[in-house]
């Protein structure tokens, strides 16, 4: 027996959960999955229910374009270190791009030690 509150009246299980109508498993592991009820049992206090569970979708293809995209853009200096560049070329290419000349630059590794 169930109390409900709307009308004070004392409803049976049978009237709660007619056979056929639908229902929500609020228990692992099918949390949130719908059901119709299939069979009340009133000796051992059981309802029976057919769960209507939805299957996992398929996402092995965006778990492979994610994979591709994480390895396709590389910050400058994961580049320089993935191709076992210097911190001399570095600067080099620095310097060149601002437009020095690269041989009067002080650091410049053609230039020798004095």
């Amino acid at each position: 027996m169930h109390e409900s509150h709307e009308d004070d009246k004392i409803h049976t299980i049978e009237e709660l959960f007619p056979v056929g109508s639908q229902c929500f498993m609020l228990a692992s592991p099918y949390y949130g999955a719908s059901g119709e009820v299939i069979e009340i049992d009133v000796k051992q206090s059981r309802i029976r229910v057919q769960l209507h569970v939805p299957s996992e979708p398929d996402i092995s293809s965006i778990i492979d374009q994610h994979q591709v995209c994480c390895c396709c853009f590389f910050f400058l200096s994961q580049a320089f270190t993935a191709i076992a560049k210097r911190a001399a070329l570095l600067h080099l290419i620095d310097v060149w791009s601002k437009g020095n000349n690269v041989n009067d630059h002080p650091r410049c590794p053609s230039r020798s030690c004095s």
